[in-house]
C-alpha cells in the first residue's frame, strides 16, 4: 500500500480531471486490494467495538463503485476521509447487498453504513451494530 501523503501529493486539481480508473487506483492504493479480507472468519473477527463490514462496497454517488472487500472502519475511517478529500465528493461505504446483485448499477445510498465528505464522517445504518446506553457502537 502506498502512503496517504504519497497518493495525494499526486493529486490533480479537479475530480472531473481523474479517469474512474484513476479513482480505483487511488482508492486500492488508500483501502488495499480490492477483495480484501480483514479476518479468515466473520464471528471470530476482533475487536467486537469496531465497526467492520465485510464485502463492503465503497462508492460515490458520481462514479458508483470504486472498492469493495472487507473494511473496519474504525481503522479505515482516516484512510476513507482522505479518499474523499482526494476525490472532492462524499464516499460512503455499503454493505454487500445494497451495492451488489440488483443493486449493482444504482447504490442504495440511504442504507449506507458510513460516509464522510472528507470532513465530516457519521455511521448511517446498520443492522449488525446499535449504539448502547453510553453512546457507542457495538456488535448486535
Amino acid at each position: 500500500m502506498h502512503t496517504i501523503a504519497s497518493l495525494i501529493a499526486h493529486e490533480k486539481s479537479e475530480f472531473e480531471k481523474r479517469t474512474p480508473e484513476e479513482v480505483r487506483a487511488l482508492a486500492v492504493g488508500l483501502l488495499g486490494h480490492n477483495g480484501m479480507m480483514i479476518s479468515g472468519s466473520k464471528s471470530g473477527y476482533k475487536p467486537k467495538q469496531n465497526i467492520a463490514v465485510f464485502n463492503a462496497n465503497v462508492c460515490t454517488k458520481e462514479l458508483g463503485k470504486i472498492w469493495y472487500g472487507d473494511i473496519d472502519i474504525t481503522i479505515s475511517s482516516r484512510q476513507l476521509e482522505e479518499l474523499a478529500k482526494a476525490l472532492k465528493q462524499s464516499v460512503y461505504v455499503l454493505s454487500e447487498s445494497h451495492a451488489r446483485f440488483e443493486n449493482e448499477t444504482a447504490p442504495l445510498f440511504d442504507y449506507a453504513v458510513w460516509w464522510t465528505d472528507g470532513v465530516t464522517s457519521q455511521v448511517r445504518y446498520t443492522d449488525s451494530y446499535k449504539l448502547n446506553r453510553k453512546k457507542q457502537w457495538v456488535s448486535t
